[in-house]
């Protein structure tokens, strides 16, 4: 290769490669990073050692512009990761719904690969030092992370003895000092990364999830267990990579368009803050948070916090457990409502087809009848005490928000109300929540159990998502969800984690039509799935035939079974193929297989106030999706 011998040094430099001196080393020398018994020559040969004849091809071009170029620096470090033993297969991470993940770090905390494995999955994080292995359970996936740290014989014999029994759940991920591996030749699971920064960090974290593929071979023979050449660079892509626009050919500049439009929203005061989270091709081009919670601007928008997705949850919720039905064979969508639901036996609404009720085209209004409910204004009224109460208690056991519960009456009665409405003669288009609230009673009819619960077991929790979940206070403290409205007629307070939704919340935070909470991350990985046809991460959550039956065809104006065709939010110039929904809150996911593009937007728009419309009087949604088919090139 015609690479000058000042620029072999610099390869070096920049891969760390702190090992290179003789074919074998003792482990208990401590070798500096040139040999200078070594020729330029030999170090050359030694760096570019780490990759193959096609990634060498690619170094002749490109290594003037490595060290200037971000793109083709990460490139570079990408190319050089390796995957030194992978002999039980682990890597990539497949079945993580069972897993419990560790990350037990030596030396310096690797704070951006803790990062982006959070893109993952939900991890445990312990210093090495105060890790027992006497801990360890069946379940747990230790990740071992030695960073920029020697590791000597005398101080690190007992922990590595201790853990060898549990060598087969250990994934081994050394940044920097190559003669660490000494200590891990017995390990089947070792990946070695020749420099710990940033971009490196970033990087091991999506390769042992399968973000990007493993392309390193190693430099040098070490050991028996390690050989110059070794590597397992065979590991399949399973899920989302996170990189810059240039990977998927698009336009940086035009896509850098998004920041400006955030910041007229944000600076009009459209909304406070937001996510936005481009998918080109299976890789994440863009995924920022901006702005604030709040105008107040106390706290920051982070990418992984939630949001109240609002009637997202109508696709991203209801619509997917009808498809899981639907492709298990338990429910047809030419049947009636009655053909399910006992109850709806006498309903008026009982003829209704399913597949009328996904499409919005039964003549049912708008709006259940819930203002008997939510618009008592006197709180110490005998009407307000029959259904609500200021303390948890066995004959109010619901919680609408922290000093407020609700009476289980309310919900039956509710229901009764939503089986005695009446349908219009007409079946023209009307968008309606109570189709979706009679979807959510097929759908539990059908299962035997809340939906909330069927979505977790079925198709969330097999994808691993941890942050996509009804009634998040549950699970996550206020100060990790964005708030939506300060309620002054019925809650009589600012909600934060509670569903803004009034139907959804006297439904006890799970309703067919709203009640989800996400960060922009995991809609994402759900929209991939159905981009991918209903495979993600090697699980068939849905068949082919049910995802093109749900998403391709317009069954009314702009409707498809439980999805929208480019509604709210959708820029024109997007393909008809085009399939996803938008939410009162400020939201919106549109999925467009024909350009294998993804758009997700969320924010609290609703904040402080719902009648707030300057989101939609921006078009800030339409016009950040313009910026992105503006940057496809």
């Amino acid at each position: 290769m015609n690479i000058k011998i000042t620029y072999y040094l610099s390869l070096i430099s920049l891969i760390g490669m702190s090992a290179c001196g003789n074919e074998k080393q003792n482990p208990s020398v401590n070798y500096p990073i040139f040999d200078t018994s070594l020729t330029d020559t030999t170090y050359a040969n030694r760096a570019l050692s780490l990759f193959s004849i096609t990634d060498k091809q690619w170094l002749e071009v490109h290594y003037e512009q490595i060290a200037t170029d971000t793109f083709l620096c990460r490139t570079f470090f990408e190319k050089s990761l390796t995957l030194v033993q992978n002999k039980l297969e682990n890597i990539p991470f497949k079945d993580i719904s069972e897993q419990k993940f560790k990350l037990v770090y030596f030396g310096n905390y690797p704070s951006a690969f803790a990062e982006r494995l959070a893109y993952y999955c939900d991890f445990e994080t312990i210093k090495a030092e105060l890790y027992s292995w006497e801990t360890v359970t069946k379940s747990d996936n230790i990740l071992l992370v030695i960073n920029q740290l020697n590791i000597d014989k005398e101080s690190f014999t007992d922990f590595f003895e201790g853990a060898y029994p549990y060598k087969n759940q250990i994934t081994v991920i050394n940044f920097e000092q190559i003669k660490n591996l000494f200590y891990c030749s017995k390990y089947p699971t070792v990946l070695q990364i020749y420099e710990s920064n940033a971009i490196t960090q970033d990087w091991a974290a999506q390769l042992i999830f399968g973000g990007i593929q493993a392309k390193g071979l190693f430099p040098i023979t070490l050991s028996d267990n390690f050989q110059k050449g070794q590597g397992d660079t065979s590991t399949p892509i399973i899920r989302l990579r996170y990189t810059l626009p240039e990977s998927v050919n698009m336009n940086a500049k035009r896509l850098g368009d998004i920041e400006k439009i955030m910041a007229r929203a944000i600076r009009k005061k459209a909304i406070p803050g937001g996510q936005v989270m481009v998918i080109k091709s299976g890789q994440v081009v863009h995924y920022q948070s901006y702005g604030n919670f709040t105008y107040d601007k106390n706290q920051a928008v982070h990418n992984l916090n939630l949001y109240d997705v609002a009637s997202v949850t109508k696709a991203f919720g209801t619509t997917l457990a009808t498809m899981k039905l639907y492709d298990d064979g338990l429910l047809d969508i030419e049947k009636r409502l009655k053909d399910y639901v006992p109850k709806s036996q006498k309903s008026p609404s009982r003829n209704l087809k399913i597949r009328h009720l996904l499409t919005h085209r039964t003549g049912l209004p708008p709006n259940a009848p819930i203002s008997k409910y939510v618009r008592i204004k006197d709180t110490v009224s005998t009407a307000y005490k029959a259904y609500f109460a200021s303390h948890n208690s066995k004959e109010y056991p619901i919680k609408i928000v922290e000093s407020q519960y609700m009476s289980k009456q309310v919900q039956q009665e509710l229901w009764n109300e939503i089986y005695k409405i009446r349908p219009e003669r007409s079946r023209n288009y009307l968008y309606s929540d109570v189709n979706f609230a009679l979807i959510q009673s097929v759908n539990e009819t059908i299962s035997g159990e809340k939906m909330d619960k069927y979505l977790d077991r079925y198709i969330y929790h097999r994808l691993g998502l941890n942050k996509l979940l009804f009634n998040p206070l549950k699970k996550y403290s206020k100060d990790f969800i964005a708030p939506t409205i300060l309620d002054k007629k019925w809650r009589y307070g600012l909600l934060q984690g509670e569903v803004h939704d009034e139907m959804a919340a006297l439904l006890g935070g799970v309703s067919g039509n709203a009640g989800l909470f996400a960060n922009a991350n995991e809609l994402g990985i759900l929209s991939q799935m159905l981009l991918n046809r209903g495979n993600y991460a090697g699980e068939e959550i849905f068949s082919s035939k049910t995802v093109n039956d749900f998403t391709a065809k317009k069954y009314s104006g702009h409707r498809a079974l439980g999805f929208d065709k480019k509604g709210a939010g959708c820029y024109e110039g997007a393909s008809k193929e085009t399939f996803g929904h938008s939410g009162y809150t400020g939201t919106c996911v549109w999925i467009d297989p024909q350009m294998n593009l993804i758009y997700i937007f969320l924010s609290n728009r609703v904040y402080p106030d719902p009648k707030n419309t300057k989101l939609m009087d921006l078009k800030t949604r339409k016009l950040v999706h313009r910026a992105i088919y503006k940057s496809l090139k």
